[in-house]
């Protein structure tokens, strides 16, 4: 048997529609900004999972989290900086119960997408999530959220995840704010 070529593997889940654009895996700081509209530090308020019809018979899952913070680098609307806001970000799979859902390898784990996790979390918004559903989508699926914490000195840490990834090490929340405002203060992109 003919092991299959990762090039032809990518090619067969792009045609097929079981894959996306190239949005999971690692990416860095500069790359994570780019393809998101935003990134909100903050608390997951409430989680709850969809089932949609895909239209061919098979039901599809979709997670949804509600997350009350801040944005990380940019203002939204009528949002002043460090003003709290809500937004919700969605990814593929989740379960309804114990018998009804769907798991996908590239969603964040379970643990990460609690209610009351602190989270810092990169999104962009989809007109078409999955089954005509529009939303925010997290960005890189399970590499767009990082969970956080309060250190003994109450400083808030983001959990880093290791090389190739946005945010590779531990890094105060403020250090991780100022880096993505310098960052976006020299993209020349416009927003």
């Amino acid at each position: 048997m003919r092991p299959i070529r990762m090039r032809s593997l990518a090619a067969v889940l792009a045609i097929s529609g079981l894959a996306g654009p190239a949005d999971v895996g690692p990416a860095s700081l500069p790359a994570m900004l780019e393809r998101s509209d935003g990134v909100i530090a903050g608390r997951i308020a409430d989680r709850s999972v969809r089932e949609i019809d895909a239209g061919d018979g098979a039901p599809l899952y979709l997670t949804t989290l509600a997350i009350i913070g801040t944005d990380l680098a940019r203002t939204r609307g009528d949002a002043a900086p460090g003003d709290a806001i809500r937004v919700d970000v969605s990814f593929a799979g989740g379960f309804l119960d114990e018998t009804r859902g769907g798991f996908v390898a590239s969603a964040p784990p379970r643990d990460h997408t609690r209610v009351g996790r602190d989270v810092v979390a990169f999104y962009r918004h989809e007109d078409d999530l999955v089954g005509g559903v529009s939303g925010n989508a997290l960005v890189g699926a399970g590499s767009g959220l990082f969970t956080a914490f309060r250190s003994r000195r109450g400083a808030v840490i983001v959990q880093g995840r290791g090389r190739g990834t946005a945010i590779p090490r531990n890094i105060a929340l403020n250090d991780l704010k100022e880096r993505a405002i310098e960052l976006e203060t020299n993209d020349d992109r416009p927003r």
